[in-house]
């Protein structure tokens, strides 16, 4: 499945979605040509990730998915990302996968080659286990806080190889109802995996 302009897959509205990779099956996605410059970049509202959703977006299955980002990144959900299995081959010039929420990696297989981060969320990123080699990026690990509670990690970045960072988080004060902006701190914590 490909196209040339923007998304190869587009998810624009529902509750959650799926994509379950069915045993033993091999399959490819792909946006835009291959590029022979730098990256594009990860436009908040800008598509062009080769499977892009504005819900929560679950991936899963014991088949493998090869995908080739190259417009604005290789899967990305504006809401939690979760991958609870299955093999994952992943270049493109934005992140390999992003999250502008929460990142869960439970179980799976992953090569990852990415013009920016291996795998990225705004939010919290966690790796419960698997076996991630990030063979390009430059960040390999960024969320506000990362969690690495097991799995076999392998890097190669041009910048940080894991990065927890700080940011700003908005909410509804009390009775007011004012907006008030507090500030997070930054979070590693490595208590597994290899």
């Amino acid at each position: 499945m490909a196209n040339e302009k923007e998304d190869a897959i587009h998810i624009k509205e529902a509750g959650s979605v799926r994509i379950c990779l069915a045993e033993g099956t091999e399959n490819e996605v792909r946006s835009g040509q291959k590029p022979d410059g730098s990256a594009s970049g990860n436009g908040d509202e800008a598509s062009g990730a080769a499977v892009f959703s504005k819900e929560n977006l679950i991936l899963e299955g014991g088949g493998s998915l090869t995908v080739y980002g190259y417009i604005n990144g290789g899967i990305k959900s504006k809401k939690d990302l979760q991958i609870m299995s299955g093999n994952y081959q992943v270049e493109s010039t934005g992140d390999a996968l992003h999250s502008n929420e929460d990142l869960l990696i439970a179980d799976g297989t992953f090569s990852l080659a990415s013009g920016d981060d291996g795998m990225h969320a705004d939010r919290q990123l966690t790796v419960k286990a698997g076996n991630i080699d990030i063979t390009k990026s430059y960040e390999g690990l960024e969320g506000n806080e990362v969690y690495v509670e097991g799995g076999e990690i392998q890097i190669v970045s041009s910048d940080d190889g894991i990065n927890a960072y700080g940011g700003q988080n908005e909410g509804r004060g009390g009775f007011g109802g004012s907006q008030k902006t507090t500030e997070t701190k930054p979070k590693l914590v490595i208590s597994g995996g290899v």
